[in-house]
């Protein structure tokens, strides 16, 4: 009686770890594209400085 106890157990528990398994991979997933978004978003406010602090140096020196 105590070994289909055990197996019942271990098959719920499964299915519980099955159920959750999907929320998961899409809450993995979903974070993945929030810091593929932020990532995008600091590199074009990156590029963004590099061409500000380039445009300034021009400018600056052709007042020169």
């Amino acid at each position: 009686m105590d070994d289909i106890k055990t197996v019942l157990d271990k098959k719920s528990f499964k299915e519980l770890l099955l159920h959750q398994q999907q929320p998961t991979m899409a809450s993995i997933e979903e974070a993945e594209n929030t810091l593929n978004n932020v990532q995008t978003l600091l590199n074009n406010i990156e590029a963004e400085g590099r061409f500000q602090l380039s445009a300034a140096s021009g400018a600056h020196q052709k007042k020169i």
